[in-house]
């Protein structure tokens, strides 16, 4: 619990930090450089950890391919973002299309380079999962960086923001008064009292956000309008805390399978860096269409 805290503290730290100087990198070609950067990180340790837990389950994905499609989906929509655009260099989604058909074949020629059918299947799969998982549902935390409204650093945070007080409220609660078990085969530790609590402060976090920037906001300023209304903003607040939790739920299946703990040990008391994103992840798509 203490190392929970004082590690968990220094990574909000770090953020406020991050989106603070983000935040001030708006011209091209540097919109959004850092927070693409980050996840541009994040992307690659995590593809490699999912592909250390496939191996653990008894495949042989390709991790190297897994790696750099990922890469390459996290850094489309900043390149889009940030192109001249009298000069466009790519189009946003047909780029996105066009990178999992190419993260698909190349997939197909790398089982097929090992010359043996066995397990080629597996491999092809597995390896597109990886892709797919991280890769592609990463490049949306890009884009609502680079394609949301003035202020998109600040509006993205209050997403993680939404989606990471649903895991300490669910953690909390549930150590608190949980006793009715939510999967015990898949998530012993989940209680249905810790996803009521966890959504319950996921739904306080995104109304009081929205609250909190109109009444501070200077005049004229271009924050408020930026958030959710009331109403918007607590659909907002269970819709990410029920699909962060299943997030959290995917990421156990997997390390189940794997018959792992975490999915590496990365971060000092929290495990992999999966481990960390698995909700985030899962609830960047929606987010992207629900806030822009």
């Amino acid at each position: 619990m203490k190392q929970r805290l004082i590690y968990g503290t220094i990574l909000i730290a770090t953020l406020l930090a991050l989106i603070y100087v983000d935040e001030r990198l708006v011209s091209r070609p540097y919109n959004g450089i850092l927070v693409t950067g980050v996840v541009l990180i994040l992307a690659i340790l995590a593809s490699r950890e999912m592909a250390l837990l496939v191996r653990s389950a008894g495949h042989e994905p390709l991790a190297a391919w897994a790696v750099v499609s990922s890469a390459a989906l996290v850094l489309i929509p900043f390149l889009d973002a940030n192109a001249d655009p009298d000069q466009p260099l790519l189009n946003d989604w047909h780029a996105t299309v066009a990178a999992l058909v190419i993260a698909f074949l190349g997939s197909a020629a790398g089982a097929a380079t090992r010359k043996k059918t066995d397990g080629a299947i597996a491999a092809i799969g597995t390896t597109l999962l990886a892709i797919i998982y991280v890769g592609l549902l990463a490049s949306f935390l890009v884009r609502i960086r680079v394609f949301g409204p003035p202020g998109a650093s600040w509006l993205l945070l209050y997403y993680i923001g939404v989606v990471k007080f649903c895991d300490m409220g669910a953690y909390f609660t549930g150590r608190a008064i949980g006793k009715t078990k939510l999967i015990e085969w898949l998530s012993p530790k989940k209680t249905i009292e810790g996803l009521v609590g966890g959504v319950t402060a996921s739904v306080v976090v995104a109304v009081a956000i929205p609250m909190i920037v109109k009444a501070v906001a200077d005049e004229g300023s271009l924050y408020p309008a930026m958030f959710p209304s009331t109403g918007k903003a607590a659909l907002f607040g269970i819709a990410m805390a029920l699909v962060g939790h299943a997030g959290d739920l995917l990421e156990s299946l997997f390390k189940r399978d794997a018959k792992a703990k975490d999915s590496a040990a990365a971060v000092p008391a929290f495990g992999g860096v999966l481990d960390i994103i698995d909700s985030p992840l899962l609830t960047a798509p929606l987010a992207y269409w629900m806030l822009l």
